[in-house]
């Protein structure tokens, strides 16, 4: 059955896991979406009890093990996870987790969600260059792609969000952050190093703004 999440994040249906395959009958439909996303998660991913998926919600994961994509009980997924095929990416989203519509999380070294984080609606966060830097490099890698060849060496460091974290929509996060446990990260900002725990931080590059009273 679907869950209305009727709250800012999620003004929508989320889906467990159906018994039948309604999108073979109905794929336009929310539910039939959904359940196509299920199918996707189930082959790909290691998926804790009380998850719910949006009908957005899909994963690609290129490393073909089902270990290096975990949703933790009771996560809400509406975006896309991405295992990419260059680098060791993995990515483990703690319970009660909640990854909003048009996220797109993007993985070769590792992105680590802690409990209760609430990720809104067009959060991105690349662990990676998504290409190289040297302009040579990036042609041959662009031939590599079309090639279906090997992407060679593209820079990448793990991300980590702690428990209680809220990303604002439309936040760019790059590889090598930190965010610390109940901070805040403003709507539109782009997080290039680490946010301490119990701060609020803004703006591109992102700074602290003020911090938060325990």
């Amino acid at each position: 059955m679907p869950v209305d999440r009727d709250h800012a994040f999620a003004d929508g249906l989320a889906f467990a896991r159906p018994k039948k395959r309604p999108f073979f009958e109905k794929p336009w439909t929310p539910e039939g979406r959904a359940a196509a996303a299920w199918v996707q998660f189930d082959r790909s991913a290691q998926i804790g009890k009380g998850c719910l998926l949006g009908p957005n919600a899909w994963c690609v994961n290129s490393a073909g093990d089902p270990a290096r994509l975990v949703l933790g009980a009771g996560v809400v997924c509406r975006g896309l996870l991405r295992i990419e095929k260059f680098g060791a990416g993995r990515i483990e989203i703690s319970a009660s987790a909640y990854i909003g519509d048009d996220c797109l999380l993007s993985s070769s070294a590792g992105i680590f969600i802690g409990e209760h984080v609430l990720l809104a609606h067009g959060v991105q966060i690349f662990d990676n260059d998504s290409h190289p830097l040297d302009p040579a490099a990036r042609v041959a890698d662009y031939a590599s792609v079309h090639a279906h060849g090997d992407r060679g060496q593209i820079a990448a460091k793990p991300v980590k969000i702690g428990a209680k974290a809220w990303v604002g929509f439309g936040v760019i996060i790059m590889k090598g952050v930190t965010i610390g446990e109940n901070s805040v990260v403003a709507a539109g900002s782009v997080v290039t190093r680490d946010v301490p725990p119990n701060t609020v931080v803004a703006g591109n590059p992102a700074a602290i703004v003020k911090t938060i009273e325990s």
